[in-house]
């Protein structure tokens, strides 16, 4: 299975309404601590592959039940 990365950031009500199915391979990324490096995106929750992005609780809760 592919793993999936998240990008979140702390004290954001909209992340935490994130919930990761047990089985999946998902991290969760985030863009605002002072270790992180790399692809920011304009908002936050947002899940990125090679050829989409979704953005919002609602969407990436939805797409990781249906993997799951």
């Amino acid at each position: 299975m592919k793993k999936f990365n998240i990008y979140v950031q702390d004290n954001c009500p909209y992340c935490d309404e994130i919930i990761i199915p047990k089985g999946l391979d998902v991290t969760k990324v985030y863009i605002n601590r002072d270790d992180f490096d790399g692809f920011r995106p304009s908002n936050v929750p947002c899940l990125q592959t090679k050829t989409f992005q979704l953005e919002g609780p609602a969407q990436i809760n939805e797409l990781l039940n249906l993997i799951k």
